[in-house]
């Protein structure tokens, strides 16, 4: 299988979509980030900043279908994202902290 893999099939007058992704390298990535610390994620400019998760785009469309979009920055669904993360995601933060 390829990084990311999308098949369709016609069935009774609908389109089947199947998405596929293969992530260890992806995970493998989140979990070297957590071992770093904190530090390695921060961003400056007007504001200091930290990298605290990195979600794989099928993982935001498969949550998207769960009513959690993680481009969405109001108050509410940054609660929900964070909340997603720590219940379900742990394995795609990269820092070892509860969000």
């Amino acid at each position: 299988m390829r990084a990311f893999d999308e098949k369709y099939r016609v069935e009774d007058d609908r389109v089947l979509i199947k998405r596929e992704a293969d992530l260890s390298g992806h995970l493998d990535a989140c979990h070297d980030l957590r071992a770093e610390g904190a530090e390695h994620g921060k961003f400056h400019g007007d504001h200091v900043m930290y990298r605290v998760a990195s979600i794989p785009a099928i993982v935001a469309m498969e949550w998207r279908k769960e009513g959690i979009d993680v481009f969405d920055t109001s108050p509410e669904m940054r609660r929900r994202v964070l909340a997603k993360i720590n219940s379900d995601a742990p394995y795609l933060k990269t820092v070892n902290a509860r969000l």
